[in-house]
């Protein structure tokens, strides 16, 4: 499933509308952890780091702790919307 999101739902999708409304208003940006070396060294990780104790991003607050405050690590979701 994560091989078939990566190839069609975020290029297709998620990433062409991140980039259609960030030109529309002269803003530049970058989508956060897209570089292919680090998609590519997660995607190969065991399962044992990247859930722990039902935690789906557990790894990820661990290499952030420290460099992002604490109400960051923890708040919930937030969607992407799009105007209209």
């Amino acid at each position: 499933m994560r091989d078939l999101e990566c190839r069609t739902r975020l290029p297709n999708f998620v990433l062409w509308k991140e980039d259609r409304m960030n030109m529309a208003h002269g803003v530049e940006t970058r989508p956060a952890f897209l570089d292919h070396r680090l998609v590519e060294f997660c995607a190969g990780l065991p399962w044992s780091l990247k859930l722990h104790a039902g935690e789906k991003i557990h790894l990820w607050r661990r290499a952030m702790k420290g460099r992002l405050r604490g109400d960051h690590l923890w708040r919930r979701k937030w969607p992407f919307l799009s105007p209209g």
